[in-house]
């Protein structure tokens, strides 16, 4: 398996990182045709069976190798147990390479550490302010913003809550509380801040 990690350039204003994965394929095998003409060659049970095995070795799945030679999952899996048995035409046949795929995940982005520290700071006095308070309202204001800059930089909610020991919920609440987000909902903690500076 290869790991590689790039940046792609998705919407010209925002780069984000996709690592990019070659695996093996593990489900919903199909050996190539050239393995079905073996089996159709193979006159000898033991010949047979004894490619069965090589083919369970080389990491094939039990359904992809009893779809192939016409016998069941179970009976590949007890031909797999069995001894096995030294044969030269089996030798000769090809064992094919597991089949591969590309797999593309977008990893997320990180937060600032001076960033996150400076959000765990205010965090303190943001969790301070009380109702309509002016105590500490600045510090709460400065918070909202900084956390809605992140978010606008591409750091998904998931990260902040992770970084400040809080929900989603809470930052939802937070950024539709200042007016940084709208939402439709008549519930107290969406409601509009009053006497903010």
């Amino acid at each position: 398996m290869t790991i590689s990690r790039r940046r792609v350039n998705t919407d010209f204003t925002q780069k984000e990182i996709i690592e990019v994965r070659t695996v093996t394929q593990k489900v919903r095998q199909s050996l190539p045709s050239e393995v079905k003409d073996n089996f159709e060659r193979i006159t000898d049970t033991l010949d047979r069976d004894e490619y069965v095995r090589r083919l369970r070795d080389n990491g094939w799945t039990l359904q992809s190798i009893a779809d192939t030679c016409g016998i069941t999952r179970e009976r590949v899996r007890q031909l797999c147990k069995e001894q096995r048995v030294a044969s030269e035409f089996v030798d000769g046949l090809t064992i094919p390479d597991l089949p591969k795929r590309i797999v593309t995940k977008k990893v997320p982005k990180r937060i600032d550490p001076e960033v996150a520290d400076k959000l765990r700071e205010l965090k303190f006095f943001a969790s301070q302010v009380r109702s309509n308070s002016p105590k500490y309202r600045a510090e709460a204001e400065e918070f909202t913003a900084l956390i809605n800059q992140q978010m606008l930089d591409g750091i998904s909610v998931v990260t902040l809550s992770k970084v400040l020991g809080v929900t989603h919920a809470a930052i939802t609440s937070r950024l539709v509380r200042y007016g940084y987000r709208k939402i439709n909902s008549d519930g107290k903690m969406f409601q509009a801040i009053k006497n903010r500076p």
